[in-house]
């Protein structure tokens, strides 16, 4: 009998236990969401970077060249019947 716990009161202070465990995790998940969502709005504050790549892509299709397609590329139109 350490601490004058009894066979009668050991499942109250291992109830009471578990809960304090059980809401350290829901504080710490909760700690966790307020952390990242002050980095989110940081970062949404800042203003976006230049990057010297993104001016010199295309997008896929509208390329300037007819390129010959490759020997097992099939045609565009592969798909409509020949009727």
């Amino acid at each position: 009998m350490l601490l004058g716990i009894t066979e009668s009161n050991a499942f109250a202070f291992a109830m009471i236990a578990i809960l304090g465990v059980s809401l350290s995790f829901v504080l710490l998940i909760i700690v966790g969401v307020i952390r990242n969502a002050r980095k989110h709005s940081e970062e949404m504050n800042e203003p976006p970077h230049e990057d010297p790549l993104e001016e010199q892509a295309q997008p896929a299709g509208n390329s300037s060249e007819k390129q010959k397609p490759e020997s097992w590329e099939r045609k565009a139109d592969w798909w409509k019947q020949d009727s």
